[in-house]
């Protein structure tokens, strides 16, 4: 006979929806942190790794798919490993920029799909980044 999800409770009580909502909201304020120290509060939230993008010959998209991997990486090696050396850098933290990062990319595909100048803008914000290099030089 066939376990039912709907059957199977927890060992332990603890509640699931009253924690994934603070970890919502966690996710929120290290966004909003994050976003001031990358980009001063303002601007293209997505201009660091546009710029990363560019330099690395890649789309900003395929090169924030490798900052979750590079995570992902990470994470497998904390998992694993009991005596981690970099205390920084806990197994929750990297869970966190994991999902950041995720959902950094659905606004970006969600921008792009309501078509609000997304080409445009992001081309004016690049360029506006790149210092100009004098000729002869």
């Amino acid at each position: 006979m066939a376990l039912r999800i709907s059957e199977f409770k927890h060992p332990y009580p603890f509640d699931w929806t009253a924690n994934f909502k603070s970890l919502l909201g966690a996710l929120l304020d290290l966004h909003t942190a994050k976003a001031h120290d990358y980009v001063g509060g303002g601007g293209d939230p997505l201009a660091n790794y546009r710029i990363a993008a560019m330099a690395a010959g890649t789309t900003t998209r395929r090169l924030m798919l490798g900052r979750i991997q590079e995570k992902v990486t990470r994470l497998a090696n904390l998992l694993d490993r009991v005596d981690g050396r970099v205390r920084d850098e806990r197994i929750h933290d990297t869970l966190m920029d994991i999902a950041n990062i995720a959902l950094l990319i659905r606004n970006d595909l969600d921008w792009e799909a309501a078509d609000s100048g997304y080409h445009s803008t992001i081309s004016a914000s690049l360029m506006a980044r790149i210092p100009e290099v004098p000729h002869g030089s």
